[in-house]
C-alpha cells in the first residue's frame, strides 16, 4: 500500500510539473502564492517544483526570490 500511495504522488507530481511548465509558457512572471492557488498545493511544495524545473528539467528562471517568480522570456515549453 505505501508503495502504491509513492506512485500516486509521483505520478501526480509529473502531471503538475508538465502542467507549470505550460503554465510559463503563457505567464512569464507569476509568484509562488498564485502557484499555490492554481496547483492547489503549498508554497512549499511549489518550490520544491520549481527546484526541478529548474535543476533537473532546464527551465531557465531569472529569478525565484521571495515568492516572485521569473522565467526567460524567450523561453518555450515544447
Amino acid at each position: 500500500m505505501k508503495e502504491d500511495r509513492e506512485k500516486s504522488r509521483t505520478a501526480l507530481r509529473v502531471v503538475r510539473l508538465i502542467k507549470m511548465m505550460d503554465f510559463f509558457s503563457d505567464h512569464k512572471k507569476t509568484t509562488s502564492s498564485e502557484l499555490a492557488i492554481e496547483f492547489d498545493v503549498s508554497q512549499r511544495t511549489i518550490f520544491r517544483d520549481l527546484d526541478i524545473l529548474e535543476n533537473e528539467l532546464n527551465v531557465p528562471f531569472m529569478s525565484v526570490e521571495g515568492s516572485h517568480i521569473e522565467v526567460m522570456p524567450d523561453w518555450k515549453f515544447r
